[in-house]
């Protein structure tokens, strides 16, 4: 979670690694919240044990994504493949934890990497992956049908790509004041700006959100642009905010729609990134 007021700042931002070429910005993305909330960084590279056993059969002629080069499928390469993988992945946290000024430290597992995530996620204040990682796709994917946004019980943020540049920070409101400091706070750490959209299912209750959105602007001398979305459809709000070209997106999945389609459900139709704030 991220903290306002006098409490505590969160001691630990978890962030997932793999060999991906979005991995960069998720280690700069990561790095930039755990200096401002004076926090530890966290590596986690998993050694995935599907992976490793698709390797260990003989017809099996892949190339894993995280293999370097043109290692073949063989096990022995597959695990050398993985060792260089999470070494560079180890010096990339650190270079990122050093030019932020913070704390940092690295761990090499192998298993599940959702699973592993997700216990991971229990000693952590907050986790930055990839939304094209393993862990969210075998999250999506389970009998359960849980995203490790869902299941995680701290705050999550899922980058896309690179988190679409100087795209704003869009802040769905719906009367939360928490929602607006949160929102200021992250279009500051990550030097965006800031969009307020005043979601609801009436032209007049979304007046009323938006006039009292601009009132705290004021109040806390903001400079958030705040716009009204009407509709109560996962995609009618789909629509409106893809028409703001959101970078990334702050939601609450106990308020507004999050709460009533299901996080889950409201998730696989985005298409930036997205920060849940619990």
């Amino acid at each position: 979670m991220i903290r306002d007021g006098d409490s505590a700042p969160p001691r630990r931002v978890l962030v997932a690694l793999e060999a991906e070429a979005g991995a960069a910005a998720l280690l700069e993305a990561a790095a930039s919240l755990a200096a401002e909330l004076h926090a530890e960084l966290a590596g986690l590279f998993v050694e995935d044990s599907e992976l490793l056993a698709a390797a260990n059969q003989p017809a099996t002629r892949t190339v894993p994504a995280q293999a370097v080069g043109r290692s073949a499928s063989e096990a022995g390469s597959v695990r050398r493949g993985l060792k260089i993988s999470a070494a560079r992945a180890g010096e990339a946290l650190a270079a990122a934890a050093r030019r932020r000024q913070v704390k940092y430290s690295y761990r090499v597992a192998q298993g599940a990497l959702a699973e592993l995530v997700l216990a991971e996620a229990g000693r952590s204040d907050l986790v930055a992956l990839g939304s094209s990682s393993r862990a969210l796709r075998q999250a999506c994917v389970t009998v359960t049908g849980c995203a490790v946004a869902a299941r995680a019980p701290c705050s999550v943020l899922l980058l896309q790509g690179a988190g679409a540049g100087a795209r704003p920070v869009v802040v769905v409101y719906d009367g939360a004041e928490r929602a607006l400091v949160l929102g200021e706070r992250l279009a500051r750490i990550y030097q965006r700006p800031l969009l307020v959209l005043a979601a609801a299912e009436s032209e007049a209750v979304a007046a009323e959100l938006a006039a009292r959105a601009r009132d705290w602007q004021r109040r806390h001398h903001g400079r958030a642009r705040v716009i009204e979305a009407i509709g109560d459809s996962v995609a009618e709000f789909r629509t409106a905010l893809e028409a703001q070209h959101p970078g990334i997106l702050v939601l609450d999945p106990e308020r507004g729609l999050a709460a009533r389609s299901g996080l889950e459900t409201l998730l696989g139709e985005l298409r930036c990134s997205v920060f849940v704030a619990r």
